[in-house]
């Protein structure tokens, strides 16, 4: 079994992060998709409803991850992949 999820060190950001970060890649978004699909995009990185739910969303930490994860998935491998984390287990042979 393979499980990938995001990961992060610190509380879930408030929306106004989120609304930065459009902010900040909307030139490079025009650049890479055109005017119109980048007014789009936009549109959808700072509606209230994606806001509403980067907002719920809650990270655990590397070591909590390995915590919980490890615990359903004995002798699970855990690889580091930036923003997320991936654990990879095999079923034990005499299972």
């Amino acid at each position: 079994m393979v499980l990938i999820d995001n990961v992060a060190s610190r509380p879930t950001p408030a929306p106004w992060v989120h609304v930065l970060g459009a902010l900040r890649h909307f030139p490079a978004d025009v650049r890479r998709l055109g005017w119109v699909d980048s007014r789009w995009l936009f549109t959808f990185r700072t509606s209230r409803m994606w806001l509403e739910h980067l907002a719920s969303d809650r990270y655990l930490s590397r070591r909590e991850f390995e915590r919980v994860y490890g615990a359903a998935f004995r002798g699970a491998h855990f690889q580091h992949l930036g923003y997320a984390h991936g654990l990879v287990w095999r079923k034990p042979a005499n299972a």
